[in-house]
C-alpha cells in the first residue's frame, strides 16, 4: 500500500506541477524579440513612439500565453519642462474606448470570460480552469481515488481497499500538494512584479532629458484604431494620438501582412 500511495502522490504532484505552473510561466529565453513598429504621433510634447504591439504568443512576449495586448512605448523628454503621462486608452474602429488594466490576472479574466462566452476557447487551444487546482486538498485527492474506482480500473475489493488507503495516506501527507502551490505563488508574484514594472515606467514622471520605456496593457482587442494619451506639465494638459495600422490591415484582409507587423487578428466582439 505504501508503494501505491507513493505512486499516487507522484502522479498528483506531476499533474499539479505540470499544469498549474503554465499559467504563471515566463516565455522561454529563446523567444524572439518584438518586431519594431516605430509609430509616432503627429504632435506630442515629448518624443514618443510605439515600439511594438505584443499579442499572445507573438515575438516580444515575456509571459507564456498572456491573455492581454501589450503596447510597448519609448518616451524621451527633449523639452525643459517636466512631463508625465496621466492616462492612456485604446479606441476601436467602432468608437469604443478600452481602458488599460492595472492587474494582470483581472486582464486575463476579462479575455478568458469573453472567449468562454464566445465558445471559441477550443480554437485557441485554451484549457480553462488551469491554475484553479492549486488549492486542492484532501477532498481533491479523495476525488482522484474515487475516479479510479468509478472508472473500473480497480475490480478487486482488496485492491480497492488499497486505493482508498492510498488516498487516505495522500490526504494526510500534504507536502506533494503544498510544494507546487508555493512554486505557483512565487511565479505568480514574479509575473505581477514584471507587469507593474513595465506599467509604472510608462506613467512615471519624465524630467527634462530623461528617456523611458514602458507599456500599457489592454484586454485582447480587435480593430484597435488609436492609442490616446493625456500628458501634463504643471497646469498644461495635452492630448496625444497614435494611429494604429490594424484597422487598415483588417479592411484589406491582409492578415499575413498584419502578422509581419507583429499584429494578430482575433475574433470580433472584444
Amino acid at each position: 500500500m505504501k508503494a501505491l500511495a507513493a505512486l499516487l502522490l507522484s502522479i498528483i504532484a506531476h499533474l499539479l506541477s505540470g499544469c498549474v505552473a503554465t499559467k504563471y510561466q515566463f516565455a522561454g529565453t529563446d523567444h524572439p524579440p518584438a518586431v519594431t513598429l516605430d509609430l509616432r504621433p503627429a504632435h506630442s510634447p515629448v518624443d514618443m513612439h510605439l515600439d511594438a504591439i505584443i499579442t499572445r504568443g507573438a515575438p516580444g512576449s515575456w509571459k507564456r500565453d498572456a491573455l492581454w495586448d501589450e503596447y510597448a512605448l519609448f518616451l524621451a523628454n527633449r523639452t525643459k519642462r517636466r512631463w508625465r503621462i496621466e492616462s492612456v486608452s485604446l479606441v476601436t474602429v467602432s468608437g469604443r474606448i478600452v481602458q488599460p488594466g492595472t492587474d494582470p490576472w483581472e486582464l486575463e479574466e476579462i479575455t478568458a470570460d469573453w472567449w468562454r462566452q464566445s465558445g471559441i476557447d477550443a480554437a485557441h487551444g485554451m484549457v480553462w480552469g488551469v491554475g484553479q487546482v492549486a488549492g486542492v486538498g484532501a477532498a481533491g485527492v479523495a476525488m482522484v481515488g474515487l475516479s479510479v474506482l468509478q472508472a473500473g480500473v480497480v475490480a478487486r475489493p482488496d485492491l480497492a481497499v488499497q486505493i482508498i488507503g492510498a488516498v487516505h495516506t495522500a490526504a494526510v501527507v500534504p507536502q506533494a500538494l503544498t510544494a507546487p502551490a508555493e512554486v505557483n505563488a512565487k511565479s505568480r508574484q514574479e509575473v505581477a512584479v514584471e507587469f507593474q514594472r513595465r506599467r509604472a515606467a510608462l506613467l512615471a514622471p519624465l524630467p527634462p532629458g530623461r528617456e523611458a520605456r514602458g507599456s500599457a496593457f489592454f484586454p485582447i482587442t480587435r480593430q484597435a484604431r488609436q492609442l490616446i494619451f493625456v500628458c501634463s506639465s504643471g497646469t498644461e494638459t495635452r492630448k496625444v494620438t497614435i494611429d494604429l495600422p490594424l484597422a487598415e490591415a483588417l479592411a484589406a484582409n491582409e492578415s499575413a501582412a498584419a502578422e509581419t507587423r507583429n499584429l494578430r487578428i482575433v475574433p470580433a466582439g472584444l
